[in-house]
């Protein structure tokens, strides 16, 4: 996560005034790899059509929305693709795409660097192919991969390289962090492994131990970033979702794309209904720290980046404690020296 994208005072102003800033946008479901940890119970559903996403795309440019970020599945799936990107393009969206980028070649790219697409975000876990390949369930994806990053970089499109750390990769963050330099990528370094969206707990099983996370915690927070947080129990608790929103790939919103909770569907009410209208949404976005009381006495609490709706599926409670962010809270405690030395931040998502 960039944080100081979320810092800027465009992102400030629309939490404070509740505007629709940025959408993501599930194009489908739809998929060429099998990554062991996904957390879709199914590829199957094709997505929207383009003439409903570009209706879509009318509204939110009706209400000021300035973002859209495409995801799936895998975009690069559909045909259209390129079609619906120059929809939003000509309607002056801010474009960002994750991608595996495995499907796409130097046509598809140069079409993407014509569009001024914002980010190209894809995923790499490891440098050594068998590793890489072993995750996706795919032979060949890191050579196809790695051959579209360095055409991303011959045209100029911005990229940032995600890398999740499972137990089967856990010793190749310095190899695609140096990857990553020597491009001028971004390089995002994660834990969260979630569980898929049906409840089902089998990506779990991936997640890193304790011993590892106290022993690279640091360098993981490093890299993102990270800082620990004002012990303010003012904040709001989700604030991303008072400014940004999911759009699934069968039409359903959500406040935001770990809170499985469908607030209504655009095929069947206008979008700007839902979100002026949902007393759900607007009790999710306005949700203070004040209100979780077990949180605000924690002593872990500075250390944790709680979410809402994996606690909600992991946990079976919304407004709980989230076990697995507690086990990465602990490995910062452990490490507090170095927090304590770096400061805080206000952000909270």
């Amino acid at each position: 996560m960039n944080y100081n994208f979320y810092k800027s005072d465009i992102y400030s102003l629309a939490s404070k005034n509740k505007t629709l800033l940025s959408v993501t946008i599930e194009l489908t479901t739809r998929c060429n790899w099998r990554c062991k940890h996904c957390y879709l119970p199914s590829y199957i559903n094709r997505g929207l059509s383009r003439e409903c996403l570009y209706d879509l795309f009318q509204d939110l440019r009706k209400m000021g929305t300035f973002e859209l970020l495409f995801t799936g599945g895998e975009i690069f799936t559909r045909p259209d693709i390129i079609d619906i990107i120059r929809d939003a393009r000509e309607m002056f969206f801010d474009v960002k795409l994750f991608t595996n980028i495995s499907l796409l070649n130097e046509n598809l790219i140069k079409a993407l660097a014509e569009l001024n697409i914002s980010q190209v975000s894809c995923t790499v876990f490891s440098m050594n192919e068998i590793i890489h390949d072993q995750i996706t369930s795919v032979k060949g994806s890191l050579k196809k991969t790695i051959n579209n990053l360095y055409l991303l970089r011959k045209y100029n499109i911005p990229v940032e390289v995600k890398q999740i750390i499972l137990t089967t990769n856990q010793d190749c963050i310095d190899e695609v962090s140096i990857f990553c330099k020597n491009m001028n990528f971004k390089h995002l370094v994660t834990t969260n492994i979630f569980f898929k969206t049906d409840g089902n707990s089998t990506p779990s099983t991936f997640r890193v131990s304790d011993q590892f996370l106290n022993e690279n915690i640091v360098k993981i927070d490093q890299i993102r970033n990270f800082k620990c947080f004002e012990n303010n129990p003012t904040m709001y608790v989700c604030n991303a979702t008072r400014y940004s929103c999911t759009i699934e790939s069968n039409g359903n919103f959500l406040a935001c794309n770990n809170l499985n909770i469908p607030l209504g569907n655009i095929l069947t009410t206008p979008i700007e209904e839902i979100w002026l209208n949902s007393t759900t949404l607007h009790q999710i976005q306005n949700k203070k720290f004040t209100d979780l009381e077990k949180c605000t006495s924690c002593p872990l609490n500075k250390y944790c980046n709680r979410c809402s709706g994996v606690a909600l599926l992991e946990d079976k409670s919304l407004w709980g404690c989230l076990k697995s962010e507690r086990q990465v809270a602990r490995a910062r405690l452990v490490n507090q020296d170095y927090y304590s030395s770096i400061g805080t931040t206000t952000f909270h998502c």
